[in-house]
């Protein structure tokens, strides 16, 4: 085997290197009865390792035309595409080769993983219909393969994805449905913070302020992104003037003092949460003189 692509990449971390030569040592699914196959395997990995995925998917591209090994096709297959996502490549990459993999191998090993890649792929594309054919399938196959029938964070995100597609495309009604169906399972597990989001924009777009409402009230603690946070915050004071909570004024004023000393916002963000505030103040105060008058 050269050493040449080590020098050349000037590679540091032997260390590295090594457990990587015993992953393959031990491993029977990477030793490959060609030397040469597996001799270029492992300067992929490595490369992978030192980050230079461009060079390692030209060079899985070469090994996948040379090598008639079903198995090993796969596992080239799946590095490649997982190689798109490591990368943070455009979705309509990550969809091709997700979708390249799954009609090579539509029972393959990496089933799962790959229709969890092309799932949020259609969805970044906003392209609903799909990303909810694949969410269905994603769940069917769960449902299938797991004998206990248990409800797993997978299982759970798969679903509240469907209901995410249905909001998208306007169907609110069917959307209630499925957050109203797995409600206790959502709001007790850990989500990421856009399940929470669009589980209250159906009340919004639904013209529901109160349920609003109560629903940012729930939420609000789950979200993690400090502007995420902020701006439900922001969004809930807003909802309370619509439905003309009592005491929503003084809130706003304590929302104003609160994000003007929040230390994980940026400048910019502040600025952007405390416009929409003080918008929704003075049409507050506007309406209200009109209404007393």
């Amino acid at each position: 085997m050269k050493q040449a692509g080590i020098v050349e990449y000037n590679f540091p971390y032997y260390e590295k290197t090594q457990e990587i030569l015993v992953k393959i040592i031990n491993t029977k699914n990477y030793l490959w009865e060609d030397e040469n196959a597996t001799a270029q395997f492992l300067h992929v990995l490595i490369k992978i390792q030192a980050k230079h995925y461009k060079d390692a998917h030209k060079e899985l591209m070469g090994l996948y035309k040379d090598i008639t090994d079903l198995e090993k096709k796969e596992w080239i297959l799946y590095y490649d595409m997982d190689l798109a996502r490591e990368m943070k490549l455009d979705s309509a990459v990550i969809s091709y080769r997700a979708l390249r993999y799954l009609n090579e191998f539509p029972k393959g090993k990496h089933l799962g993983d790959s229709l969890k890649l092309l799932l949020h792929a259609y969805y970044e594309m906003e392209l609903y219909g799909k990303a909810m054919q694949t969410a269905k399938r994603m769940f069917i196959n769960n449902v299938v393969g797991n004998k206990s029938r248990s409800k797993n964070n997978e299982w759970l995100l798969t679903v509240v994805k469907i209901g995410q597609c249905y909001a998208k495309i306007g169907d609110y009604e069917k959307a209630n449905i499925i957050y109203r169906t797995y409600y206790n399972d959502i709001i007790h597990s850990d989500m990421p913070d856009d399940v929470y989001a669009d589980w209250v924009n159906l009340a919004v777009h639904q013209n529901q302020n109160h349920e609003a409402v109560r629903r940012l009230d729930i939420i609000i603690p789950k979200i993690k992104d400090p502007f995420k946070k902020y701006s439900l915050i922001v969004a809930r004071s807003v909802r309370r003037f619509l439905v003309n909570s009592t005491g929503s004024y003084a809130e706003a004023e304590e929302i104003v003092k609160m994000v003007e000393n929040a230390s994980g916002l940026s400048d910019k963000q502040k600025e952007s949460l405390l416009r929409k505030l003080y918008e929704s103040m003075l049409e507050y105060t506007i309406n209200k003189d009109l209404d007393e008058n």
